[in-house]
């Protein structure tokens, strides 16, 4: 009787170690996940606003005196009849 006592308190101690050192693997991969969680949300974060932004530009290009505009000041456009002059700074 005694061996059995004995074989069943070890049995029992290496299941608590076991589960101990699982659940120290289990609170690791926790740690580790969260982190990844919070880079991820913080790229999510940034995407939105992206997103945000580019719907703003395509609601301003939409507009067709925006998007001449743009095309005068970025590509020195000019319609028939008008003139264009650059001004250069001195130095």
């Amino acid at each position: 009787m005694d061996v059995k006592r004995l074989a069943i308190i070890a049995l029992l101690f290496g299941t608590v170690g076991f589960l101990w050192v699982e659940m120290f693997f289990v609170i690791k991969e926790a740690r580790v996940l969260g982190q990844e969680y919070k880079a991820v949300a913080k790229e999510k974060e940034e995407l939105e606003k992206e997103n945000e932004q580019l719907g703003e530009d395509v609601s301003y290009y939409t507009l067709p005196e925006n998007l001449k505009k743009e095309l005068k000041e970025r590509l020195n456009y000019k319609e028939p009849g008008e003139h264009l002059i650059i001004v250069v700074p001195s130095q």
